[in-house]
């Protein structure tokens, strides 16, 4: 009888393990569903945002027009540009409509019946003269230039003419200028013992501003160069663009006045079109430099010049291709190279505007 009582406990006991093996094997299958299915819900959110940031677009920037192109449709509103010195004619018709771009030159050109005393407009509070395009011409032509940092929109310039009759007119033309994206370089740098030395002299703001009052002052009201302007050395590289904005020690944040053109130390240098010489001088910040002056207010200073040729003396004339000098690296300059400008003075002799020399080699004005 014990006997049966014990083989009765032994398989209820077997009955009641299998049931509760059966539950705790339910339980972890369930528990390994729900750890599955919450991952999903933790890892779909994530997937989603990352495919939104990856759609968003790109910035666009848009391109700038030729100098002297013509836009179909200018509005209406302009920039009086002319306000800060005579009166701004909003009755005028705009007879004309150009665009150009920051940093490049407008040319203007005006015809006239009867010969003119004289004739001028006035750009961002600058005034700049007309002149014949050649003697005893009715065609009249100005040289406008438009600095890196001039704020781009549609401006109305009202050009004024007095004739020898004693005839005034005026007329009015607007003007586009284009935002150019210039490149920005960081990290330009020259040894501390030079800037140390550069410092010390008072030199900064990467020009010479004493320079330049010095030359400006006297030009020729006619023409002195032909035809489109020459590379004046051999060009091996262009290591700097015109425009570009620089962030250097010592000087901080400012635009790049020139090109910089690669050439190897003492390579000749030459004039890049016919001119006088108008300055010979050494500074602190361009080391040697010589100022060409082309007529109209027209300049090319060449600088960082190792020597100058000894026959070239200011005053001289010279020509297109004549050697002026050679390449070194005297005043600011990290390497033998040669910093070129093109500047157009105003008719007061108040600023010289410097303007990209590439677009002067590819157009004849």
């Amino acid at each position: 009888m014990s006997v049966k009582k014990n083989c009765i406990r032994f398989f209820i006991a077997l009955g009641v393990s299998c049931v509760l093996g059966a539950t705790v094997d339910a339980r972890v299958v369930v528990h390994k569903k729900r750890y599955k299915k919450s991952n999903v819900k933790k890892t779909a959110p994530q997937r989603k945002k990352y495919t939104q940031k990856k759609a968003v677009p790109a910035a666009h920037v848009s391109q700038p027009a030729n100098n002297l192109e013509e836009p179909s449709n200018l509005p209406n509103q302009y920039v009086a540009s002319d306000q800060l010195l005579v009166p701004n004619d909003s009755s005028l018709p705009v007879q004309k409509n150009y665009a150009v771009s920051q940093g490049r030159t407008l040319h203007l050109k005006i015809r006239a019946p009867s010969p003119l005393t004289n004739a001028y407009t006035t750009f961002a509070g600058t005034q700049y003269n007309f002149s014949p395009v050649e003697q005893g011409s009715d065609r009249y032509e100005c040289f406008l230039p438009v600095d890196c940092e001039q704020a781009a929109g549609h401006y109305k310039i009202v050009v004024r003419t007095n004739s020898e009759l004693g005839e005034k007119k005026n007329i009015a033309c607007g003007v586009q200028v284009h935002a150019f994206p210039f490149k920005t370089q960081r990290g330009f740098k020259i040894s501390k013992k030079k800037l140390r030395s550069m410092r010390g002299r008072g030199v900064g703001g990467g020009r010479d501003n004493k320079l330049v009052k010095q030359y400006q002052k006297k030009s020729p009201p006619y023409k002195l160069w032909q035809g489109p302007f020459a590379w004046p050395i051999n060009v091996r590289q262009e290591t700097s663009p015109f425009g570009e904005i620089r962030i250097s020690h010592g000087f901080g944040k400012r635009h790049h006045y020139g090109l910089d053109l690669a050439e190897h130390h003492n390579a000749p240098i030459h004039a890049a079109n016919h001119g006088i010489i108008a300055n010979k001088t050494t500074t602190p910040t361009s080391g040697n430099v010589i100022a060409i002056d082309h007529g109209l207010g027209v300049f090319t200073i060449y600088c960082h010049m190792n020597s100058f040729d000894r026959n070239i003396n200011i005053g001289d004339y010279v020509k297109k291709g004549q050697r002026i000098g050679f390449i070194g690296q005297t005043g600011y300059a990290s390497g033998p190279h040669l910093h070129l400008e093109m500047r157009i003075k105003d008719a007061n002799n108040q600023q010289l505007t410097a303007v990209d020399f590439k677009e002067w080699t590819q157009s004849i004005y």
